[in-house]
Parts: structure tokens; sequence; C-alpha cells
């Protein structure tokens, strides 16, 4: 809830479980990334990651148009 409006950044499906299992992969990399010493000091930059920019793109062919906001 963001100023008493529930929000939400799965903003492209009616199905809030179905979305949160379409991240399931990239919450599994993350988790065993974590494990793995890194050196690298990189950051995100601003924007969409690359996950969620690829999803957005193929949901015209996988997700039904009475799912979709």
């Amino acid at each position: 809830v963001v100023n008493s409006v529930a929000a939400s950044c799965y903003a492209v499906v009616n199905s809030q479980s179905l979305a949160h299992w379409t991240y399931a992969p990239m919450r599994l990399w993350a988790m065993l990334k974590s494990y793995i010493p890194s050196t690298s000091t990189a950051q995100m930059q601003n924007g969409v990651h690359w996950y969620g920019r690829t999803l957005y793109g193929i949901k015209n062919y996988l997700v039904p148009k009475s799912w979709r906001h």
C-alpha cells in the first residue's frame, strides 16, 4: 500500500499469483548468486530489468487479453 492505494509492480496481468510465478526463475537465480562470492560492483541502472522487459514483450503471445489490465 502506497499513500493508502494498493500498488503492485505486476501491472500487466490481473493475477498476482501468475505474475509472481513468472518471476520465480529470477528469484531462484538471485538466491543462487547470493552463495557465489562476487568481486563485481556493477549496479543495475535505472529502468526495467531485462527479464521484466522480455516478459512484457511476449505477454501478447502468452497471456489472454482477459487477464491483462
